[in-house]
């Protein structure tokens, strides 16, 4: 059976990728609502509003969105619940 030992200096790195791999976690995570799209049934109740308002919204480039096909998916975003 072999034995390997660790030294302080091997923790240290390993701490170090730890710390590294946490940051790009909490990263993603926090980014993860930031590119999220809904479609447009999904982002009336964000909104609370009718659908004519979310076409205004688009046509004036208040909100971000893509065409997809015959469906329209909306960027959400936290300011979104000031508009109300």
């Amino acid at each position: 059976m072999n034995v390997e030992i660790i030294t302080k200096q091997d923790m240290l790195a390993i701490e170090k990728k730890l710390d590294r791999i946490s940051s790009a976690l909490e990263s993603f995570v926090s980014n993860s609502n930031a590119n999220k799209w809904l479609k447009s049934s999904e982002i009336l109740k964000v909104l609370k509003c009718s659908p004519a308002s979310l076409i205004n919204y688009r046509e004036k480039g208040e909100i971000e969105y893509k065409k997809i096909g015959g469906t329209y998916y909306y960027k959400l975003k936290s300011d979104y619940h000031e508009k109300n």
